[in-house]
C-alpha cells in the first residue's frame, strides 16, 4: 500500500500540473474560451448576489415584524408579506444546499460516504493512450483536483499501470504525487493499492483502490478472489486478464462496512459477439466466486463496480450479476465516457440495502471543462459514484 511519504519521495514539480486551480479558477489549458467562462461567472455571481439582496431585505423584515407590535406591521414592511419574506429565506437556503451538493460537498451536508470508480487511462503510459489524449502525460495535480471535487472517499481504480521500474513494487508515480497533494495542508490519510493481475510479471492496466483513511479502514487484507477459468491457451479467451481482488472496508466502529470489488473486464476490441460472450462466462465466474468472499470476509454488502465494458443493460454479464442478488445502478445506460454514449462504468450492488441512498450511479461531469478537454487532460472516461449511508452494521 502506498501513503503519503515525506522522506525519500520524489515530489515530481512537472507532474504536479495546477493543483489549486484546476477545478476552481478558470485556465486557458482547462476550461472554454476565457470570455465565455467570465460571463458565465458573471450571471452566475450576479444571480447568487440578488439572492443575497433579496435575503437581507426578508431578514429586515422578519427582525422588524419581531420588534413591532402588530399595527406598525404594515407600514415597517411597506406592504410585504412576512411568509413571503421566510420563503426568500428559505430559497436562498435551498439554492446554497444544491450548490454545494452539485459542486462535490455532498458529504459535508449528510453523514454518507461517497464511493467511486474510475478508469484513468493508461495512467503511466502515456504514449499507449487513444484518441484525443493520444501521448498526453497526464497531470498529478489535475487528477487530484477532479478527486477533490468528486468529494468520493473510496475510489476503484482501472488502467493503472505499474511505473515505478521497481521490479519488486506495484505502484505508480503519478498517483504518488497524486496522494501527496490530497493529503497536504488537510487532515486527510489517502493512499492507495494496486492488484497483481493475471500475469504477474504484466505492469499495464492494472485495477486497485485509493481510499482516505480518515473515513474509511481496511479490514485485514486484499483478498484474490478465487475464479474457476479455463487455463490459457493460443487463440482461447483470455479471462479475467485483470484478476478481481476483494477488499473490506469500515465506515466506523460499529457503523456500515462494505466489501468492494474493483473490476475491468473484457473489452470490445475484437469480434462485438464475442466480446459479449466473453463478459458474460467472466461474470459467471465471478457470480459463482461470491459466496467464498461473503465467507472469507463475514459480510454480505459486496460492491462490484468498475469499467465493465458492457454495451447496454441487456447483455448476459449483466443479467448474470442480476440473477446473483445484485441490482445495475447503471440500468438506464447512462453514458460514461467523455466522448462517447458507452456506459461502460457500471456499480453492482445487493439487493434491498439501506445502505444505499441513491439506487442509480452518478457520473461526475465537472461543469466547467469540456468533454474534450476532460478527454485530452485526464481520462476518456468519466469518475461514476455512489453513496453509501453510515449505518449501525448490519451483519
Amino acid at each position: 500500500m502506498r501513503g503519503r511519504n515525506n522522506e525519500g519521495t520524489s515530489r515530481l514539480p512537472d507532474q504536479r500540473g495546477n493543483a489549486a486551480d484546476a477545478f476552481t479558477l478558470p485556465s486557458r489549458d482547462w476550461f472554454v474560451p476565457g470570455i465565455i467562462w467570465y460571463s458565465c461567472s458573471l450571471n452566475i455571481t450576479l444571480f447568487y448576489a440578488r439572492f443575497i439582496i433579496q435575503a437581507a431585505k426578508a431578514s429586515s423584515i422578519l427582525i422588524r415584524f419581531l420588534l413591532t407590535d402588530e399595527k406598525s406591521l404594515v407600514e415597517c414592511s411597506r406592504g410585504e408579506n412576512v411568509m413571503k419574506a421566510c420563503a426568500r429565506l428559505v430559497a436562498v437556503a435551498l439554492s446554497v444546499i444544491l450548490l454545494l451538493i452539485e459542486g462535490g460537498y455532498g458529504e459535508v451536508l449528510s453523514r454518507d460516504v461517497i464511493v467511486g470508480a474510475w478508469n484513468i487511462q493508461w495512467l503511466g503510459m502515456p504514449w499507449k493512450r487513444g484518441g484525443i489524449g493520444k501521448k498526453v502525460p497526464q497531470k498529478a495535480g489535475n487528477i487530484a483536483d477532479y478527486i477533490k471535487a468528486s468529494g468520493v472517499r473510496l475510489l476503484a481504480l482501472e488502467e493503472i499501470c505499474d511505473d515505478d521500474r521497481v521490479p519488486v513494487k506495484r505502484t505508480n508515480r503519478t498517483l504518488d504525487t497524486v496522494v501527496e497533494i490530497l493529503n497536504e495542508g488537510t487532515t486527510a490519510k489517502w493512499t492507495y493499492t494496486l492488484f497483481p493481475k493475471r500475469r504477474h510479471d504484466d505492469a499495464e492496466q492494472h485495477t486497485g483502490l485509493m481510499w482516505d483513511a480518515k473515513t474509511v479502514t481496511p479490514v485485514g487484507e486484499p483478498y484474490k478472489v478465487v475464479l474457476k477459468v479455463p487455463p490459457e491457451e493460443p487463440d482461447k479467451p483470455f479471462h479475467w486478464k485483470r484478476w478481481p481482488y476483494a477488499m473490506k472496508f469500515s465506515l466506523g466502529k460499529g457503523k456500515t462496512d462494505l466489501v468492494i470489488i474493483p473490476v475491468h473486464m473484457k473489452s470490445n476490441v475484437g469480434r462485438k459477439e464475442e466480446c459479449k460472450k466473453q463478459r458474460a462466462e467472466e461474470a459467471e465466474q465471478l457470480a459463482e466466486a461470491l459466496e467464498a468472499v461473503r465467507n472469507h470476509f463475514s459480510d454480505s454488502d459486496i460492491v462490484i463496480m468498475g469499467d465493465t465494458n458492457v454495451l447496454e443493460s441487456t447483455e448476459d454479464a449483466v443479467r448474470t450479476f442480476i440473477k446473483a442478488g445484485f441490482s445495475d445502478l447503471n440500468y438506464g445506460d447512462e453514458p460514461t465516457l467523455a466522448m462517447g454514449s458507452a456506459p461502460f462504468d457500471r456499480a453492482f450492488v445487493p439487493e434491498n440495502r439501506p445502505e444505499l441512498r441513491r439506487r442509480k450511479i452518478r457520473v461526475f461531469r465537472p461543469c466547467r471543462l469540456s468533454p474534450k478537454q476532460f478527454g485530452k487532460d485526464l481520462s476518456d472516461h468519466y469518475m461514476v459514484t455512489i453513496e453509501v449511508r453510515k449505518l449501525p452494521d448490519d451483519d
